[in-house]
């Protein structure tokens, strides 16, 4: 900016160095005043005209330069001053499309991709839903395979409750007979006893006699002992076919129970596959999220980043103004005339009001890069959040598959 500010001032100069020589209205005047003759002296006080106080505040002008002017079309360096020529001003127009076109280009280049961006989140969308739709369907089919078994163990359920009431009632058939029984068992018991004592007869038996009466007497109780035995033998198969019957519906309850536990082991298994089939999709939905964070928090970095280099140069721009300021002002107070001052103050003014046009450009810019700034730092808790359930997630598959 101090650079464009001397050349302008340069320039200016330049001109007015140019300038010098040329005849002027008051120059005029002046030469046809003289050719007039001397104005008639009055007598006494004589009166200020308005042309002699005009000619009083005119400055004096200049006589004309003898070298010719200076062909400012060419570059001339006097000291430190540089003068723009007609050549810079083409090359500077030639740089200032060259900019433009390159800044055409990257506006284009910048749409394109954020179009195939968009194109290749879609396409993830679309896949994510393909997916999401099959994993819909997968966990449907368990869940109607679970809802089967959940029927087959309830029918077990309502078996193993039948068969547990009829081995009740086998039971209690049992007992029964057993009571039944036990009438028949003593009866023979005591038949036995009966059965020894004329045993112990016949041995002790003096006469021949005596030891018929002892084995005929042996005879009709062993008569009684056998009708007795049967009557204890349709007892007894009575009850081995309760006992039978028992056994048989233990086994349909160890069945039951070994179905059950099939059943109850499947369920497991499909609540585990259903399980990991909805965090694995979680894991995916998640992943697009910190990918769909990360790509924004990119875009919001690097127009950040964009917005810092655009910055940087407004800011070097606004601290150059700031140093012309300065110096105009020193100068101002070593003026040596009124004109001077004025003309330095003018300079000032022209100077302030593009500071304060930098300024304004800077605080668009800043704020640009607070609002941003914002973004970027709401992204980081939402992103923390979705690592830590990621992470949560991950786990809880990973005990899943071991």
């Amino acid at each position: 900016m101090q650079d464009n500010n001397d050349k302008k001032i340069n320039i200016s100069q330049e001109k007015n160095k140019g300038m010098k020589g040329l005849r002027t209205y008051r120059e005029d005047l002046k030469e046809a005043s003289t050719k007039k003759g001397p104005p008639l002296k009055k007598k006494g006080k004589t009166k200020k005209t308005k042309e002699d106080d005009l000619k009083s505040k005119v400055p004096v002008v200049p006589s004309p330069p003898t070298q010719p002017i200076a062909d400012i079309s060419k570059k001339q360096v006097i000291g430190k001053t540089n003068y723009v020529t007609t050549e810079d001003v083409a090359e500077a127009g030639k740089m200032r499309v060259e900019k433009k076109d390159a800044e055409i280009l990257a506006e284009k280049t910048k749409k394109e991709a954020e179009m195939r961006e968009k194109e290749e989140m879609r396409k993830k969308e679309e896949e994510m839903k393909t997916e999401g739709e099959k994993l819909k369907e997968e966990v449907e089919k368990i869940l109607v395979e679970k809802n089967e078994l959940d029927k087959k163990l309830h029918e077990l359920d309502e078996k193993e409750r039948v068969i547990k009431q009829e081995k009740e009632t086998i039971f209690n058939e049992r007992s029964r007979v057993e009571e039944i029984l036990q009438p028949t068992l003593e009866k023979e018991r005591a038949v036995e006893e009966k059965i020894k004592g004329l045993e112990k007869e016949e041995s002790t038996a003096k006469t021949t006699q005596e030891k018929h009466d002892a084995e005929q007497k042996r005879w009709a109780v062993e008569e009684e002992r056998r009708a007795i035995e049967k009557e204890k033998w349709d007892k007894e198969k009575e009850l081995e076919k309760i006992i039978t019957d028992i056994n048989e519906k233990e086994l349909e309850l160890t069945e039951i129970n070994t179905q059950r536990n099939k059943i109850n082991t499947k369920i497991v298994l499909l609540d585990k596959e259903k399980e990991k089939k909805e965090l694995t999709q979680k894991l995916k939905g998640l992943s697009k999220t910190k990918d769909e964070l990360e790509t924004e928090w990119i875009k919001l970095n690097d127009r950040k980043k964009e917005l810092e280099e655009t910055l940087s140069p407004i800011m070097e721009k606004e601290k150059g103004v700031e140093n012309t300021k300065h110096s105009i002002e020193e100068k101002e107070h070593s003026a040596s005339s009124s004109i001077e001052q004025r003309e330095l103050e003018q300079k000032r003014w022209e100077i302030e009001e593009n500071r304060k046009n930098i300024e304004q450009k800077r605080w668009e810019i800043e704020e640009n890069i607070k609002e941003i700034s914002g973004k970027i730092n709401t992204l980081k808790p939402r992103y923390q959040e979705a690592l830590k359930e990621e992470e949560e997630t991950q786990t809880k598959l990973n005990n899943i598959n071991n």
